[in-house]
């Protein structure tokens, strides 16, 4: 007679209880592993398997057996339910398996939804955040893109602009002075050329009845709103580019231009200085290099 142990010891190896669960599951004929049935053949309770491995349907898909799931839908609920029952070093332990089943570094609390038989809103209540939870599991947290505002792309894009005198291409926006990726451009308009022709379309408006879309709320300026431009010393976006575009991106005293001399800054200079009652319009504005911009002063000559 052959004497066999009628559970598997606590200590357990990984081995041991892959073997025992596929030993089990190949005495269950039906299409379906069902926990009653498992618990009535097998060495190690279906309850001792889920605490393991976060819940049934992983426990199945931990053993290749996921094809023979109930497909129970497993509840957010549920699984902080479980997930209460284990100890810090385990939920640890799971952190660390996601990823590496995921062959990562850094772990989303998506992906950890995704992949786990737990919530990454239990770990993040057990932790305090889910920072600190893949801090002490030595991973890290997927960095988030940055969101820019509407603004920060057309002042970006003005910035190359006037860097090269001309209209970038795709792949100088990638490179310096460039601060935005051509990826963000085609992410938030879908193609380079339509983040182009948005740009285009929000400088060319005439300034009397400009739109300007920003942090994604639409604002009409009013005729008093009109007056109120004109007689601030900030430049407005459209009104910058207008100017620049009009001078041709380059100093209107010496010809200078970034584009010929890296050295070259370019500034928006008020013909008629602002603190004379010089407006910012169009017509009183112009390009100008840092050392002739400079060299002007406050000095105006009728």
């Amino acid at each position: 007679m052959k004497f066999e142990l009628e559970r598997l010891s606590n200590g357990a190896t990984y081995d041991e209880i892959k073997n025992e669960v596929i030993r089990a599951a190949n005495l269950i004929s039906d299409a379906v592993i069902s926990k009653k049935k498992f618990d009535s053949l097998s060495k190690i309770s279906s309850s001792t398997l889920t605490k393991k491995f976060g819940s049934w349907e992983q426990v199945l898909i931990e053993f290749g057996l996921e094809n023979r799931y109930s497909g129970r839908t497993v509840s957010i609920k549920m699984k902080n339910q479980v997930a209460k029952k284990l100890l810090d070093s385990e939920l640890i332990s799971e952190l660390k398996k996601i990823a590496k089943k995921l062959d990562k570094d850094e772990l989303s609390q998506t992906d950890f939804n995704k992949n786990s038989g737990l919530s990454a809103s239990s770990i993040c209540r057990r932790f305090g955040s889910w920072k600190e939870a893949l801090k002490m599991a030595g991973l890290q947290e997927v960095k988030m893109a940055k969101r820019y505002t509407l603004e920060d792309y057309f002042e970006n894009l003005l910035l190359v602009w006037t860097h090269y005198g001309r209209q970038p291409y795709y792949r100088e926006m990638d490179s310096p002075p460039s601060g935005i990726s051509v990826g963000a451009y085609e992410k938030r308009w879908g193609k380079w050329s339509s983040a182009l022709k948005a740009f285009i379309d929000f400088m060319d408006n005439d300034n009397s009845t400009f739109k300007e879309e920003l942090n994604y709320e639409h604002k009409i300026v009013t005729k008093t709103e009109r007056i109120k431009q004109i007689n601030r010393r900030d430049i407005p976006l459209g009104l910058r580019y207008k100017v620049l575009s009009r001078d041709r991106f380059r100093c209107v005293k010496c010809g200078s231009s970034p584009a010929l001399d890296l050295a070259c800054k370019l500034h928006l200079d008020h013909i008629i200085p602002f603190s004379k009652g010089g407006l910012t319009t169009l017509e009183n504005l112009q390009t100008t290099c840092s050392s002739c911009n400079l060299g002007k002063g406050n000095r105006y000559v009728d």
